[in-house]
């Protein structure tokens, strides 16, 4: 047996607790240092935007609300972009489930289902891409009840006026009884004459 002394409960929960102090002032220290480079970034590119704009054409007057409209419209390409070929290659992932025999396509959501939708905002307009993917299981409770049981073409309405419209649903091949799954057809393996 070793010599050291068994440390009480008191001992050891004051030793968590000051850990924890120190884990959450690191934390916030790290914060810190993040919203600081942040707004050291955005001083940047603001002076940037400044810079850049008033060397465009000295009889306007407001280079700069011109140019940074032009830097804004930029980013919202660049961003609708990303968003749009990460639809697509989910969309292109999904079909090789389906493809493969792994997801089967569903009339009715349950639970489990894999759904494929459009978002409006309150106005009606489509949110980009045009096209959302996720599993109901990523959903709490409350928000999975409102999809579970409803139909493709129907619309849910979420809490902030948006809708979503279902387009599609699919359901793992293996949670389906066997009877509704879709099998998979393998062809035989070609025979040699002996």
């Amino acid at each position: 047996m070793s010599n050291q002394k068994q440390k009480t409960l008191l001992e050891r929960v004051t030793e968590l607790e000051e850990a924890g102090e120190k884990n959450v002032d690191a934390v916030n220290a790290l914060y810190q240092q993040i919203q600081k480079a942040f707004q050291t970034h955005m001083d940047m590119v603001s002076g940037l935007i400044t810079e850049l704009g008033s060397r465009f054409d000295h009889a306007d007057t407001a280079p700069e609300a011109k140019f940074e409209a032009k830097v804004v419209q930029h980013v919202e390409a660049t961003r609708k972009n990303r968003v749009k070929a990460a639809s697509d290659q989910q969309a292109a992932q999904l079909q090789q489930l389906v493809t493969s025999g792994a997801l089967v396509t569903a009339d009715k959501l349950s639970a489990s289902s894999l759904l494929v939708a459009r978002v409006t905002n309150k106005e009606g307009v489509v949110l980009e891409p045009g096209r959302e993917q996720v599993e109901l299981q990523q959903f709490n409770e409350e928000m999975r009840s409102k999809f579970v049981g409803k139909t493709l073409g129907e619309q849910v309405e979420m809490p902030d006026g948006s809708k979503v419209e279902i387009l599609e649903a699919y359901e793992l091949a293996e949670n389906l009884p066997p009877a509704v799954a879709t099998p998979t057809v393998t062809e035989p393996a070609p025979t040699t004459g002996a």
